[in-house]
């Protein structure tokens, strides 16, 4: 089972995505602010019976049949954008997650007690803030990525 965590910036949200990781069930972040219909697209496309509202706190049912999954160490699906028609999941394994994890400790300067604030929404994917072709794009992507990950590690780091 996936579980789809439907909120903003919330902190309840970074907690229902560490109570996931803890407890080894994959999770799909969705924020509260694209349309309602992207919410149910994606309950469709990875087969979420439910889905964890963070701001009501409930499990709202979404009268989706469930499917097992095939990837058994996942730890999240990032949908994308959806640009080119219907959104498409990526999957995220756990060994991936504590790799990246170990980076962000190891290459930024996270203080002993870090802060959760000024970040991207959960449901963003960093990794696509690093495409750019120019000199001038790459220097302001990385600055913007250098910011967000750091926020984002203070998210995941202390799993």
């Amino acid at each position: 089972m996936v579980i789809v965590i439907y909120g903003h910036q919330q902190a309840e949200f970074a907690a229902a995505i560490y109570s996931c990781l803890l407890h080894n069930i994959p999770y799909i972040p969705v924020d509260c602010i694209y349309p309602q219909e992207r919410l149910k697209e994606i309950c469709q496309l990875a087969s979420a019976p439910y889905y964890y509202d963070v701001a009501t706190r409930q499990f709202i049912a979404t009268d989706v049949t469930e499917q097992a999954l095939v990837e058994q160490d996942l730890a999240y699906i990032m949908f994308t954008s959806g640009s080119t028609g219907k959104p498409k999941g990526v999957q995220i394994g756990r060994e991936s997650l504590w790799h990246f994890m170990k980076w962000v400790r190891q290459d930024f300067a996270l203080p002993e007690v870090p802060v959760l604030m000024n970040h991207a929404v959960f449901s963003f994917a960093l990794s696509d803030s690093t495409a750019g072709k120019s000199g001038n794009q790459r220097a302001y992507r990385a600055e913007c990525e250098r910011g967000y990950r750091r926020s984002l590690a203070v998210t995941i780091c202390p799993i």
